[in-house]
């Protein structure tokens, strides 16, 4: 069937050595953030690779096969131990120079590090970009062929109209698969009788729940066993009281104690480093690091050197083996809304740090991605998007 051919037709694509060791290391990547979805685009895009333009390049060609035998180990045999996949691959080369050189390719890899993930991003929006236009492209020749005969009656209506949808159905899905990892940071799916997408979830499920991080310990005991553990992953926490109650206090002091009792919180992003962060929309940042010096040590910091004060600060604010940062931001009141907050965090992992956990002093001072001028309903919608801004990224 023509369906069928255009299926093992190849292309040509504007590849070099530096998108292949991306995504190899893609495929060995531990990021959380790589999806089954992503590594099916892959395979599909790499199935499609001409290889016949990289023959006479050895680089390019052992790279391509490295990739293709490695997506075939994950995806068609579901091999998900790297030294058995590396096993598969090293089996599959066509030739012994090729196997002596995968070694090569692999220490390569090194030079990465871990992905981050805009490097997983990049690699999606790279594959979803190349996969859309091959399907237009793929299907062309049979839209145009059936176009020419409704043109001149040379075929039934209904025998055509079969056929079209017949092509648009499976031209739809193959660019909906294509286009579901573009840009989609946070988003997840699955369905009980999908196996692929119900065991990656179920296993992304049972890893997040057993992490040590998936609670943040609030530095009080009694509070961490009525929470269940601390604050908990993806979760918004809202403290109500008075005027004059130490509500401010009380937020400074969770930020404070986030940062400090929790040495073993572990990024979404292996490459950042974890932050606090405490955003004060009331007290400007010397009036907020003035109450962190007093929480830290009952006294005024005017009383102390620049370097005393800082060296007493982090010595009692921070435990040893720890790389949770606290970072304090100081905006004027209503000066932005909870719209601006992802530009924040953007700015902040530029800086090599992810937010774990916000802290926002308070709902009140900050604006709602939808004013109403209602005071209760605008205080709703701001609980509402850290609900939403919490559980898409798992804050805190």
């Amino acid at each position: 069937m023509a369906l069928k051919k255009r299926g093992e037709t190849k292309y040509k694509f504007d590849l070099n050595s530096n998108h292949l060791d991306l995504m190899i290391a893609c495929c060995y990547s531990s990021n959380e953030s790589i999806t089954m979805r992503s590594i099916m685009n892959l395979k599909n895009f790499v199935d499609m690779i001409d290889e016949k333009q990289y023959e006479n390049e050895y680089g390019m060609s052992l790279r391509i096969c490295i990739l293709k035998f490695t997506l075939d180990a994950i995806v068609s045999n579901s091999i998900r131990e790297y030294e058995l996949i590396r096993g598969h691959v090293e089996n599959n080369l066509p030739d012994q120079n090729m196997k002596d050189d995968m070694d090569i390719i692999f220490d390569s890899l090194d030079e990465f590090g871990e992905l981050s993930n805009s490097d997983i991003q990049f690699i999606n929006d790279y594959v979803s970009d190349r996969l859309t236009n091959l399907y237009l492209y793929k299907y062309e020749a049979p839209l145009t062929q059936y176009l020419e005969k409704l043109r001149t009656g040379n075929a039934s209506i209904k025998e055509l109209n079969e056929k079209f949808d017949n092509l648009i159905t499976e031209l739809y899905t193959n660019i909906k698969h294509a286009r579901s990892t573009k840009s989609s940071m946070g988003s997840s799916d699955f369905s009980f009788r999908n196996e692929r997408s119900f065991t990656e979830v179920t296993n992304r499920t049972i890893k997040q729940l057993n992490k040590p991080s998936n609670f943040i310990k609030t530095g009080i005991k009694e509070l961490n066993n009525m929470l269940g553990g601390g604050w908990e992953s993806g979760r918004c926490y809202v403290l109500l009281g008075l005027p004059k109650r130490f509500k401010s206090g009380s937020l400074l002091n969770a930020a404070i104690w986030g940062a400090k009792y929790n040495k073993d919180i572990v990024t979404k992003d292996p490459t950042k480093k974890p932050a606090i962060v405490y955003i004060s929309m009331e007290n400007s940042a010397e009036e907020t690091l003035e109450r962190i010096f007093h929480y830290a040590s009952g006294e005024s910091i005017k009383k102390y050197s620049t370097r005393q004060a800082q060296d007493l600060i982090l010595d009692e604010l921070t435990i040893e083996g720890s790389e949770t940062d606290l970072v304090v931001w100081y905006r004027p009141n209503r000066s932005i809304s909870t719209m601006d907050l992802d530009a924040l965090l953007d700015d902040l992992a530029i800086e090599g740090l992810e937010c774990v956990m916000l802290v926002q002093d308070y709902i009140a001072r900050i604006k709602p991605s939808e004013y109403t001028g209602d005071t209760r309903i605008d205080y709703g919608t701001v609980v509402n998007d850290f609900t939403v801004k919490g559980s898409i990224t798992n804050l805190y």
